[in-house]
């Protein structure tokens, strides 16, 4: 397989020209990216698909023109049921948004998909420790969830074989919770397209203090090298890379 890693919301970047819009600032927004994870994931060797800017800019993992709910690809409400915005942004901007941020990145997965044979699409998170006013608080979060849409995105095996590479490291590993991948757009689209897909969360208690933000670089050095043998595994012999010592 031909592997291609997808990084949507590790981004904390909202353009000075929007501030304007937001209740909160970058910094309160933070605790609710996939802070880090790119530390983990953005591996050299393999194309490597990164939204430049935050998800409360627009959320890539969205269709399109998903305005519904709070969390649509214009974000209303965080994680904590909390006001993002000031206002709805004009539709003129979104439009200029969505071309700006959103559509390049899936002419980028277009590319890397249609160019490939056998490719796999590796979507990367980060999950808070603790569930939110969205999700379940009343059960324990795993260290890693494999998330396949009820296993339409993948199949069943090799989602398998990615969860027991960590569960092979101590790691705890659910399917599809706390994030079933219902609404998950990359995926979703990159199978349209002819991959299997997985979207891969890696629980933040792992490598980082939520509350701080202190990354554990032992633990990112671990978990990248994790990461990395998994994605030369299920790639192809002939687009094997390696990853250099960090």
């Amino acid at each position: 397989m031909n592997v291609i890693i997808s990084i949507p919301h590790s981004s904390t970047y909202i353009p000075e020209s929007s501030l304007h819009l937001y209740k909160q600032t970058p910094e309160q927004l933070k605790c609710h990216e996939d802070y880090g994870v790119d530390s983990i994931c953005a591996l050299v060797g393999y194309p490597v698909v990164q939204a430049p800017v935050s998800r409360f800019v627009v959320d890539v993992n969205r269709k399109r023109d998903d305005f519904s709910g709070d969390q649509g690809v214009i974000i209303k409400k965080d994680w904590n049921g909390e006001e993002v915005l000031k206002e709805i942004p004009p539709q003129p901007l979104i439009d200029s948004l969505l071309e700006r941020f959103y559509d390049p990145y899936y002419e980028q997965i277009f590319g890397y998909v249609s160019e490939r044979t056998c490719p796999f699409l590796i979507d990367c998170h980060a999950m808070d420790s603790e569930g939110n006013a969205y999700s379940a608080k009343d059960r324990k979060r795993p260290d890693i969830c494999v998330t396949t849409a009820n296993y339409q995105t993948c199949n069943e095996d090799m989602a398998h074989i990615i969860g027991d590479r960590f569960k092979g490291a101590g790691l705890s590993v659910d399917y599809d919770f706390p994030y079933s991948g219902q609404r998950a757009n990359i995926i979703k689209y990159a199978h349209s397209l002819g991959a299997e897909s997985v979207e891969l969360e890696f629980n933040k208690r792992l490598y980082m203090n939520e509350h701080t933000f202190e990354m554990d670089l032992r633990a990112i050095r671990i978990l990248r090298g994790l990461f990395h043998s998994l994605v030369t595994d299920l790639s192809s012999e002939e687009t094997k890379s390696v990853e250099p010592e960090l």
